[in-house]
């Protein structure tokens, strides 16, 4: 290519890229999901118990209660609370098709964070019957936190990369996955 030719095409361009429009903002939904196993760990270690990550969930295996807590990674896109969840929870299963009482307390921001401009934490406690064929079929029965339930709409206040659910997971019960939404910016 000589020199004018080269020059034509940048001049071209540069008046293409003057007159062109810019691309508008546009948010997609995003949903991530993690295995009970790899989300989820007892809330007070010990070594001996029957409660342990599996392929299939995050299993109690035993014949007593265990206290269970379960984290969300930051959305993708977000950091911090720039970017907080739409919804979140977690798919629980009976074990031995018995009808078990789980009670799981989901809970947004972290302790002492009020002097960076980040609200409180927020406690919501939900009790659901889990069995084996729950209200996902196959899959088992979720329970789900929503920003109403935190007195907000549009997002769960102060909850990117700081929601956690607890649950008091019952001999036979496994958490299998957990889930959670939100919007990133991806235009400008």
């Amino acid at each position: 290519m000589d020199r004018v030719s080269t020059a034509i095409a940048v001049l071209a361009a540069a008046i293409g890229l003057a007159f062109s429009q810019s691309a508008g903002a546009e948010t997609q939904n995003r949903t991530q999901i993690r295995t009970g196993a790899d989300m989820c760990s007892l809330s007070i270690p010990t070594t001996d118990t029957k409660v342990r990550p599996k392929a299939t969930g995050f299993r109690n295996e035993g014949t007593t209660n265990a206290f269970v807590i379960c984290t969300f990674d930051t959305p993708p896109g977000g950091y911090s609370t720039t970017n907080n969840f739409t919804y979140a929870g977690v798919v629980l299963k009976s074990m031995d098709g018995a009808d078990h009482d789980v009670t799981c307390t989901g809970v947004n921001s972290v302790a002492d964070a009020g002097g960076v401009g980040v609200s409180e934490p927020q406690y919501v406690a939900k009790t659901v019957t889990v069995n084996d064929e729950g209200e996902s079929g196959p899959l088992g029965v979720g329970v789900q936190w929503e920003p109403e339930d935190f007195g907000s709409t549009g997002t769960i206040p102060d909850s990117s990369g700081l929601f956690s659910v607890t649950c008091i997971l019952p001999p036979q019960v496994s958490i299998k996955y957990g889930g959670a939404g939100s919007e990133e910016d991806v235009g400008n």
